[in-house]
């Protein structure tokens, strides 16, 4: 959801765990490591890039991610995709109707949306639920919030790794 929440939920934490210990310098040391979070340099994952530069010269690649907008705006400046992205929508919580919307905007029906993600809860479940596909690409991290059972439907595809996704769709 964004650094400057994180920031809050830390200090919040920090006062709850060490009242009596909470420091000036505690709270530096914790806006610091904010910092880092919020200006830490864009990274490709393996293959990401020339995944996505393939699938482009064929489909309407449109960015779908929440957070703060800012922040998530600054990754897509530096990802240097300008050339490659439909477009770039930043919802509140990725919820089956921010995917229906999505899909309306986009002018695309829903059996023909297709959202490649690694969170079952925000980039799969949703999607299934209106309609679309979704190909499911675990990361090595996942955030306790967004696991759950993966839906039961044949529109659902797990990969291992993104580059599969050429073979999958060109």
């Amino acid at each position: 959801y964004g650094s400057k929440t994180y920031l809050l939920g830390m200090l919040d934490a920090a006062r709850a765990i060490a009242p009596d210990d909470f420091s000036t310098e505690m709270y530096w040391d914790i806006k610091d490591i904010i910092v880092r979070l919020a200006t830490h340099p864009f990274e490709w994952l393996d293959g990401a890039e020339e995944t996505v530069r393939l699938l482009a010269r064929r489909y309407k690649i449109v960015i779908a991610t929440k957070g703060e907008s800012s922040e998530q705006m600054r990754k897509y400046r530096l990802s240097g995709l300008k050339d490659c992205v439909t477009a770039i929508e930043i919802m509140e919580r990725k919820s089956e109707s921010d995917y229906r919307n999505l899909a309306v905007k986009m002018g695309i029906a829903p059996e023909n949306f297709l959202m490649v993600g690694n969170a079952v809860r925000s980039d799969i479940a949703p999607v299934i639920a209106m309609g679309g596909w979704a190909v499911h690409i675990p990361y090595v991290i996942t955030w306790a919030h967004e696991v759950m059972d993966m839906p039961q439907s044949d529109r659902v595809i797990e990969l291992t790794h993104i580059t599969q996704l050429q073979d999958l769709l060109l």
